[in-house]
């Protein structure tokens, strides 16, 4: 098994004057930025099994279409970990624009929230392992007409 690289520098102050040295692993629990190998980045909260846990903000990087030498973002979670899985409240911008916020389980949506398609598309509902369940209104961009009903998540083979 490879064995992942990142720098980590703690930004909470907890540590004293080590804290400006830049590390190679979570070192302790606390308030960290780590920069990882392709250049993601994440900086929040870390527990005493050194998993995200608490709030925290994580950016998926790429390479650049106009310059491959430089890298832009291309996802964002801004919210809650739980033992180094996104839980609780967060919102999470996808690459392909769509904006989902609400709330999450084992890095899944689950629970009430709202998704806003790049077309312009809006759900808002409840949400299990990943997938509408539940109650939920449905509006689409372009007539501005509106579903609300009941919704049965189904697995896509």
């Amino acid at each position: 098994m490879a064995e992942v690289e990142y720098e980590v520098k703690y930004v909470d102050g907890a540590g004293g004057e080590e804290e400006e040295e830049e590390l190679k692993w979570i070192k302790r629990a606390g308030k960290a930025k780590v920069t990882y190998t392709k250049g993601d980045t994440y900086e929040g909260d870390f527990n005493t099994e050194k998993m995200k846990h608490g709030t925290g903000v994580y950016i998926w990087m790429k390479a650049d279409p106009e310059d491959d030498e430089q890298l832009v973002e291309n996802a964002r979670y801004e919210g809650e970990y739980k033992d180094g899985k996104r839980a609780g409240q967060g919102k999470m911008t996808y690459p392909t624009g769509d904006i989902y916020n609400g709330e999450w389980e084992n890095n899944k949506m689950s629970g009430g929230g709202t998704y806003w398609y790049k077309n312009g598309d809006i759900f808002s509902g409840t949400w299990v392992d990943g997938m509408k369940h539940g109650q939920g209104t449905y509006e689409y961009g372009d007539d501005k007409s509106i579903f609300d009903g009941e919704w049965e998540k189904k697995q896509v083979y």
